[in-house]
């Protein structure tokens, strides 16, 4: 109801009451699935220049004879396949909605003078025939809501709309101040910036890269404001245009004093909290990793590293009170491993308190079911699935056996349940085994009663969910020749038994990118408040069946280290 009510908008205790008021005494049609807060609502109503109220744009399916003409415009002689692309989404789908009845246009203006712009735009929109214009640049915005308001196309009864792409502050203006435009598109320019800097230097210096997502690309836009969002601060609109300067630079694009106060990033705080214990190797790359991301940011990293507990409840007890002792205390970003439902409970108190959160490694599922902004890691079911068929490609076997931990993760757990939806689709037998992570004399009694305390095991394939695991199953290896074993995570024992043999492969999910990129992508975000559209940031399923040759070993073995200060030229 915000502001509308002063405009005269009638508002009514139900919808029902709404359409049978308004609709007999305006014959338009009544949308009774408006949404009902006023962010919203906004979306469906526009106010003459007087400040009157017009009739509420309720006509959400486009097949209406009201709706006939839209407009597509781009700079004249600027050849670029993005605006081509954005014409065909926006015809396609145009067409699609008013069952192919609405004629699409595309205008290229001439934008060099602004007095050969306005004339051009004056002549086109006249005659008010357009009731939708999209902008394939935003140079040309506001002479054209000037051309729209001189020709009063926007009193119509059906009002020309129009939106733009890419956002300033003067487009900001037009949406939210004025409101004479519709809605801007953003494509966080600034994150196209930053990110192909900061992979591209982890390329260089590691060899890694990320797993291609399934929507083969990681997008950093469409983002739609439109004129009822609040997102869109003051201080967020102003350090936009200035690229957000990092101190000690206090410049803009443009060289002069930037009007938006430098970033000091010793003072923004990213936390982390993980179920990776010392005793766990894996997780050593994670730790290195990040705090390598926390040096490169120049940000202080509250990221420790728990002791082997008594048990994982004990574990995840402290997990979550350390969550929200972080949380509480103030930090600019935050990224767990939702091991376990305890953990998931401490991070939606997070998120009440406008912590932004990601998760890396465990939880992709409740990640995205809570909203946190992103998830660095890889599908675990998916993985396990991936892992079946290379296990039955590279051997054969006629029952297979995946070795979960005796304690219960629910990340590992995932792992065993692609396993075994794989091996039900390849009609082959499976069992699942649960074994202690930290008592080798017990993981082998298990493991033997299980398939038989001799014999060579022939027949048999091991799918290893846990780098813990690997140690006492490669010695089970050694003494029943004949079972074949896969695993999971990567390291110099791994490495060394695909060598040997005794691994048909391992599967690497990059930890060092699993600590190292919610760095940069909080540090961003702390300020900037973009994100990419994507939710998973993939660090991959990759199957490892050679291993590295030495130099690189070492390097993965060190965590890539980086020299504490450039070399002299």
């Amino acid at each position: 109801r915000r502001g509308f009510g002063e405009l005269g908008v009638s508002f009514f205790e139900s919808k029902e009451e709404c359409c049978e008021i308004w609709f007999k005494s305006t014959e338009v049609a009544c949308l009774l699935d408006a949404p009902s807060n006023s962010t919203e609502y906004s979306k469906y109503n526009t106010t003459s220049e007087d400040g009157n109220a017009t009739i509420p744009f309720a006509r959400r399916q486009l097949g209406m004879e009201s709706y006939t003409h839209a407009l597509y415009i781009s700079p004249l002689g600027e050849k670029n396949s993005a605006y081509q692309q954005r014409f065909d989404g926006y015809r396609d789908r145009l067409l699609e909605s008013t069952n192919s009845s609405m004629h699409v246009e595309w205008f290229e203006l001439n934008i060099s003078t602004p007095e050969s712009m306005s004339l051009r735009l004056n002549n086109e929109l006249g005659d008010c025939k357009y009731q939708f214009i999209l902008l394939g640049s935003s140079r040309m915005a506001a002479a054209t809501v000037k051309a729209v308001r001189a020709a009063g196309c926007h009193n119509k009864d059906v009002p020309t709309k129009v939106g733009t792409f890419d956002t300033s502050e003067e487009i900001f203006d037009l949406v939210f101040a004025t409101r004479q435009l519709e809605f801007a598109v953003d494509q966080y320019n600034h994150m196209q910036g930053w990110a192909p800097v900061h992979f591209a230097a982890l390329y260089v210096t590691t060899g890694i890269v990320l797993s291609s997502p399934p929507e083969g690309l990681y997008l950093s836009g469409p983002v739609l404001y439109t004129q009822g969002d609040t997102s869109v601060t003051d201080t967020l609109r102003t350090c936009a245009d200035a690229a957000f300067p990092v101190c000690p630079n206090t410049l803009g694009p443009d060289g002069n004093p930037s009007k938006c106060p430098c970033s000091d990033r010793s003072k923004i705080v990213i936390g982390g909290v993980v179920h990776g214990i010392t005793s766990d190797t894996f997780w050593d790359a994670v730790f290195a990793a990040a705090a390598q991301g926390a040096d490169d940011m120049g940000v202080d990293l509250r990221f420790d590293r728990f002791e082997p507990q008594e048990s994982n409840e004990i574990l995840f007890r402290k997990m979550s009170a350390k969550i929200l002792s972080l949380c509480q205390g103030g930090v600019d970003g935050l990224f767990v491993s939702l091991s376990d439902p305890v953990i998931v409970d401490a991070v939606k108190i997070c998120q009440e308190l406008n912590v932004p959160v990601m998760s890396i490694n465990a939880g992709f599922a409740e990640s995205k079911e809570i909203g946190l902004i992103h998830h660095v890691g890889m599908v675990e079911s998916n993985a396990g699935y991936q892992a079946g068929f290379k296990m039955a490609e590279l051997a054969t076997f006629d029952k297979a056996i995946c070795l979960n931990y005796e304690s219960g993760i629910a990340v590992v757990q995932q792992r065993c349940d692609g396993f075994k939806e794989a091996i039900g689709e390849l009609g082959i037998e499976y069992g699942e085994v649960r074994v202690p992570d930290d008592n080798e004399a017990r993981f082998k009694n298990i493991v033997e009663t299980e398939i038989g305390a001799t014999g060579d095991w022939s027949g048999y394939a091991i799918l290893i969910a846990g780098s813990p695991l690997i140690p006492p199953s490669l010695d089970l290896k050694k003494v029943h020749a004949g079972v074949v074993m896969g695993s999971f995570d990567t390291n110099d024992l791994t490495n060394e038994a695909i060598d040997n043999g005794d691994l048909l492969f391992a599967i690497d999910q990059q930890p060092y990118l699993q600590g190292y990129i919610p760095l940069p992508i909080l540090t961003h975000a702390a300020k900037t408040k973009q994100l990419f559209l994507n939710h998973a940031i993939e660090s991959g399923t990759s199957f490892v069946t050679s291993s590295p040759n030495e130099k690189l070993a070492n390097c993965v073995a060190g965590s890539f280290p980086v020299c504490p200060e450039h070399p002299h030229e």
